[in-house]
């Protein structure tokens, strides 16, 4: 490219190559940027927006089959009941969430079915994290599994949730009984969820990922996961109350939802960082190059799991290759010759079959 365009392009060129010596040379620079690029090739953003949409759509649903749930098992200490509530549900929804229990059918074939559809209302979250985790650590759409194990493993991460939750509430309750030493209860808080979070994320993530994780590969990630539940846990109402009164002037009485979106999609970026994190780091996809012409091993290494991972059936093998040379590598076929079958090229191994004496 000659002229005005040429000179900028070169220049463009000239800076891209200088940032990526320096990368080269820093871990403190190329493993950021590695994550970056990692994100965008996961199209982590798309993964954090659903975990949001689902997580939303599913907290009132799951939020009732708690309930129902902990009031069947505490039916004789219902003051538990009422302490867990106030660990685990803000005051000003406390009443809604029990209203809606309380119109629930109160025994037999009508409540199982009730808590069955709550359930099955609730499993959007759920299934997102599990197409979250296997795009992240890339298992082939071809190893990821059947809508039975699939079910199995997503209602078993559920329980885990839910235990992780109860769990929560205990420690809320434990730490409150550390009267006189607000600080002590403070910090006792967020590490116990701190540890209740990374071990929820570390069981979760071996349970619905298809792929065989070892410690070393999930550790940081899990930490980091874990730490951030136990911030939103920690810091979610006084966020929720600064983001509705700040969004109430503008969005008027969706200003609680807004607000609820917002800190739910916070929490799932810190998910979802946590995680590419965690891959970036075990399968050393760092550095990552800004300058398309010259890739990095990692980057190579990296097309190579995109490749490998949109492998679809059995019978499927997908493979990468790189030039030097790019778009106008004569070797690659144009676009054109991918538009339809050649006429006369049997369109299906029946008919092939029959053309056969």
């Amino acid at each position: 490219m000659s002229g005005l365009p040429g000179a900028v392009e070169r220049q463009v060129l000239t800076r891209q190559r200088g940032f990526d010596v320096l990368q080269s040379r820093h871990w403190w620079i190329g493993f950021p940027m590695a994550v970056m690029k990692k994100y965008s090739d996961d199209q982590a953003s798309r993964q954090a927006a659903l975990l949001t949409y689902y997580g939303f759509l599913s907290i009132f649903p799951l939020a009732l089959v708690f309930v129902a749930v902990l009031s069947a098992v505490l039916q004789n200490n219902p003051e538990r009941v009422d302490q867990i509530l106030d660990q685990l549900v803000s005051p000003q929804y406390q009443q809604t969430v029990l209203d809606a229990y309380h119109s629930l059918p109160s025994s037999g074939l009508p409540l199982f079915i009730g808590l069955v559809g709550l359930l099955l209302s609730g499993l959007g979250a759920a299934f997102a994290v599990y197409m979250a985790l296997n795009q992240f650590w890339a298992v082939p759409y071809r190893r990821r599994y059947g809508i039975g194990p699939r079910y199995l493993r997503v209602f078993g991460a559920l329980f885990l949730v839910g235990l992780g939750v109860l769990l929560v509430a205990v420690l809320g309750i434990a730490a409150g009984t550390l009267s006189g030493l607000p600080w002590i209860q403070r910090l006792a808080l967020v590490l116990g969820t701190s540890l209740i979070g990374f071990a929820g994320i570390y069981a979760t993530s071996k349970l619905l990922t298809a792929r065989s994780l070892s410690w070393s590969e999930l550790w940081l990630g899990c930490l980091l996961g874990g730490v951030s539940v136990a911030l939103v846990f920690t810091l979610g109402s006084p966020l929720l109350t600064l983001l509705v009164q700040r969004s109430t002037p503008v969005y008027g009485v969706f200003a609680t939802v807004v607000g609820i979106l917002a800190l739910m999609y916070f929490a799932a970026q810190c998910f979802v960082i946590s995680m590419e994190i965690s891959v970036v780091r075990a399968w050393q996809l760092w550095p990552r190059g800004i300058d398309i012409n010259l890739l990095f091993d990692a980057d190579r290494r990296a097309y190579r799991l995109l490749t490998q991972m949109d492998e679809r059936m059995p019978s499927v093998l997908n493979s990468a290759s790189f030039t030097a040379t790019g778009n106008d590598d004569p070797v690659r076929p144009p676009l054109s010759d991918f538009a339809r079958p050649t006429p006369g090229e049997p369109r299906s191994p029946h008919d092939v079959a029959q053309d056969q004496p």
